[in-house]
């Protein structure tokens, strides 16, 4: 299978979180999208990184429940 395969089959959606949102916000956005991971972006074109599920959870296991905020 080629990754064209699995982006026909998704669809071309982005999905997006700025910079300055919280952890709170991005899990909430993961859990609405059903997704795992976000692309950071000011602006929705150019890409500043790149969070998911694994840098949460390593996050909430150094920091605890302050990382949400």
């Amino acid at each position: 299978m080629k990754v064209a395969s699995i982006l026909k089959a998704k669809g071309t959606h982005v999905a997006t979180i700025a910079p300055t949102a919280t952890v709170r916000t991005a899990v909430e956005e993961m859990r609405r999208q059903h997704i795992g991971s976000l692309v950071v972006s000011a602006d929705s074109n150019q890409i500043v990184g790149l969070i998911a599920e694994r840098e949460i959870v390593h996050g909430l296991a150094e920091h605890g429940e302050q990382l949400l905020y």
